[in-house]
């Protein structure tokens, strides 16, 4: 059985530090990056996955990528929300056990999400200077 405990080699890859979306001309805070995606485990057709974060997440971020508007792609299981959601761990880490075959529409969902998360502003009392 071939070595499955890091999907980071898997194909698709993706590059979130060339992805957030164009702004406003306001400035965000540093971006959190996805520095590897492993399996962690696996029971009952479940797999769990972790994404391994660069520069951890504040709550501001957290709570952003919680609220992201992320659409779900795969099985009717998995879209209709019956394997609940990524959590963001304050190690740095992103977990989500989902079912196998939809691998492939969870990272891009958590992909989505950190990309979304890292679009936010800055708080107004982050001390820059007002706008204009």
């Amino acid at each position: 059985m071939p070595d499955r405990s890091d999907v980071s080699r898997a194909r698709p890859r993706w590059d979130v530090s060339a992805s957030r979306p164009p702004g406003d001309g306001h400035p965000t805070s540093t971006p959190v990056l996805i520095s590897k995606i492993r399996l962690v485990g696996s029971l009952g057709g479940l797999v769990t996955v972790e994404w391994v974060l660069v520069a951890g997440p504040d709550r501001a971020w957290t709570e952003a990528f919680e609220r992201s508007p992320a659409k779900r792609r795969g099985t009717p299981t998995f879209v209709g929300g019956g394997c609940g959601r990524p959590l963001v761990h304050d190690g740095g880490t992103i977990r989500w056990s989902v079912p196998h075959e939809d691998l492939s529409g969870a990272a891009a969902y958590v992909l989505e999400s950190v990309v979304y998360a890292n679009s936010r502003p800055l708080p107004d009392d982050a001390g820059l200077p007002p706008a204009g």
